[in-house]
């Protein structure tokens, strides 16, 4: 899966905010940041589109970020496929 949680927080920590500042600026909790920085859970993509937006990074960066969740995604629906 990718590590999608480990880019979101090396952009926040360049940009010197805590978690809770994070999250009040895309209306989550602090915990969602740590679980998303955790890979407990996946951001969507309205959510990095916000992430992109805050950090001010441009397009080819969010594309990025895209393709990082959708592999994610992509993995854990051939995962799934193979259990079953």
């Amino acid at each position: 899966m990718a590590n999608i949680g480990k880019h979101i927080k090396k952009f926040r920590l360049q940009k010197n905010m805590t978690q809770g500042e994070l999250a009040e600026k895309i209306f989550v909790s602090r915990q969602t940041i740590s679980n998303y920085e955790n890979n407990k859970s996946q951001p969507g993509i309205e959510v990095l589109v916000k992430i992109a937006e805050i950090f001010e990074y441009m397009y080819f960066e969010i594309a990025i970020l895209l393709f990082l969740i959708m592999g994610a995604i992509l993995g854990i629906t051939k995962k799934k496929k193979i259990q079953e």
